[in-house]
């Protein structure tokens, strides 16, 4: 049962990332309104950008707890 919630929540990790990924890339293109100051990235892009960082520092401190050559400092 164990072994299904940790594949469960990597699963979840990987997920968020990629659509977290595709949230974030897509944005309105800059050369429509050359002679005026527009946004191109909207405010919840960033939002979203953050959420991104947090998922992949999750992933990547479940990937570094898989190696037994580090100890516990490392992911701290």
């Amino acid at each position: 049962m164990d072994n299904v919630f940790s594949i469960l929540v990597k699963f979840s990790f990987q997920l968020g990332i990629i659509v977290n990924v595709v949230l974030v890339s897509f944005h309105r293109d800059p050369t429509l309104n050359l002679g005026q100051y527009s946004v191109i990235i909207e405010e919840w892009q960033h939002h979203a950008a953050a959420i991104g960082v947090f998922l992949v520092w999750g992933e990547l401190m479940l990937m570094i707890g898989r190696l037994p050559t580090f100890g516990i400092y490392v992911q701290v």
